[in-house]
């Protein structure tokens, strides 16, 4: 797993700069210090961007995950999330994750079976009824207002009947985000049974609920300035067997015919 630390670049710039100040032999240990840190740096950075890239979860586990990290982390009170996903198994499986150190399903998508999609918010849910195939790509926007409770869900392009959840609450802590297992913890204590087993691309996540036309325009590949996740520039870190692959289709041809 990859893992950022800003203490790695400060210690190696300032070994390198002062390498230059020193007597030789304390210049070799600085040097040495400086390429150490440098690797060490390298090694530890968190990847960057996934633009026309999907991640592929070939195999139920209890350790393979992608941990995506917000552009910011400000309190939650409105959210559109978007996602595509491609499975063909039957049993429940998580589509998204986010956890805080409060309640572990803050934001749940839940894929129950072929036929139903559950949606979580503050640790309570809804569910939907939907027709799914194992053998195509599934799109899917989901918006929620606190002030009202209302949930939006679109299902590949076709908006469901309005439900409510969780009015008037709040998330106010630090999240974790998880694609591939269902937080029971924060961050931890992923069960197997429910990993997530096919593929995933294009998560995008606002803290506004988007309108209906932009939820539209979203199916096609033009997204409106996501500022809490942004697919193409998110910082991630990966465990386990994920493999990154390009995507086979580019977003704005995908639904047209």
């Amino acid at each position: 797993m990859f893992t950022y630390n800003t203490n790695y670049r400060r210690i190696s710039e300032t070994a390198c700069v002062l390498s230059n100040t020193f007597q030789p032999d304390i210049m070799k240990t600085l040097l040495g210090l400086c390429v150490f840190f440098l690797l060490a740096l390298l090694a530890t950075s968190d990847q960057i961007g996934l633009k026309r890239k999907e991640m592929i979860f070939p195999e139920q586990s209890k350790d393979s995950y992608m941990k995506l990290i917000p552009k910011k982390e400000d309190p939650i009170s409105n959210f559109t999330l978007c996602l595509k996903v491609f499975s063909d198994l039957s049993r429940p499986q998580v589509l998204f994750s986010l956890a805080t150190k409060q309640v572990d399903n803050e934001i749940l998508l839940l894929r129950d079976s072929y036929q139903k999609i559950s949606i979580f918010v503050g640790g309570s849910s809804v569910s939907y009824e939907v027709k799914t195939s194992p053998h195509h790509w599934m799109d899917m926007c989901v918006t929620w207002n606190s002030e009202t409770g209302i949930v939006g869900f679109w299902h590949n392009g076709q908006r469901l009947v309005k439900k409510a959840l969780k009015k008037g609450y709040t998330i106010n802590e630090k999240p974790i985000i998880i694609l591939g297992q269902e937080q029971d913890g924060y961050g931890e204590k992923f069960d197997p049974d429910q990993s997530f087993v096919g593929e995933i691309k294009n998560v995008y996540m606002w803290n506004r609920v988007l309108s209906p036309g932009e939820v539209r325009s979203v199916r096609y590949g033009d997204y409106p300035d996501p500022n809490i996740i942004d697919w193409e520039s998110v910082e991630y870190e990966v465990a386990g067997n994920v493999v990154i692959e390009p995507s086979e289709t580019h977003d704005n041809m995908e639904h047209k015919h």
